[in-house]
């Protein structure tokens, strides 16, 4: 079934660097999607529980009509990244969205995963940048929250280099491989999203004035 949606953001396709974009995820991701999870099950399945040996095309194919299904209802948005290689090839390299958006909290909730081998490089950071301008400046948005687990220390940095403050600390929340994990809690409002880009303003109109 192929499912018809009218895009709920001004900007479904976002260059990332000159080589990689966010694109909205579509039906035509399915193979890549695949291709990129299985090159990645081991390192993923570390903090992902659903990531097996196990996951399969049905299981991809499901998953992008469930996010288009709540995309179309505004409810989540999910970006593939995709990055062109040395052949023009496309390559899914990671995922990253709101997997979640309560509407009368004007909140999402952010998820993301990024191939083992190009990890510590800052794509992520950026990537979660974008995302964040997307989530205040287009869906309206009041609060955004990232969870992960404890032990998640490169999700933990990103958290914090973007500006979230530590919120909580939430027992029990998910089964991974090494058993069940608690998760920390952090969150960007609005208001802190602004305040940051006012100050970013201010200090290179400091430089130009020097």
């Amino acid at each position: 079934m192929v499912l018809t949606v009218t895009y709920i953001v001004m900007t479904d396709n976002i260059q990332l660097t000159s080589q990689c974009q966010l694109i909205v995820f579509r039906e035509e991701h399915s193979s890549i999607l695949l291709e990129g999870i299985k090159a990645n099950t081991d390192h993923l399945a570390q903090w992902l529980p659903w990531v097996s040996d196990a996951y399969s095309k049905d299981d991809v194919d499901e998953y992008i009509q469930s996010v288009t299904a709540l995309y179309a209802r505004r409810l989540a948005i999910q970006f593939a990244i995709i990055q062109t290689g040395l052949s023009g090839e496309q390559l899914l390299i990671g995922s990253l969205g709101f997997h979640q958006i309560n509407q009368e909290l004007k909140e999402g909730s952010i998820g993301y995963w990024l191939a083992k081998d190009l990890q510590g490089k800052g794509l992520m950071t950026k990537a979660v940048a974008k995302l964040i301008a997307v989530g205040f400046d287009e869906l309206n948005l009041e609060s955004i929250v990232l969870k992960c687990a404890v032990a998640n220390d490169k999700s933990k940095g990103i958290a914090l280099r973007l500006g979230f403050s530590f919120k909580a600390l939430l027992k029990n929340q998910e089964t991974l491989a090494s058993g069940t994990v608690d998760h920390l809690s952090f969150t960007l409002t609005k208001q802190e999203y602004l305040g940051k880009l006012k100050e970013k303003q201010h200090d290179k109109s400091a430089g130009f004035r020097l």
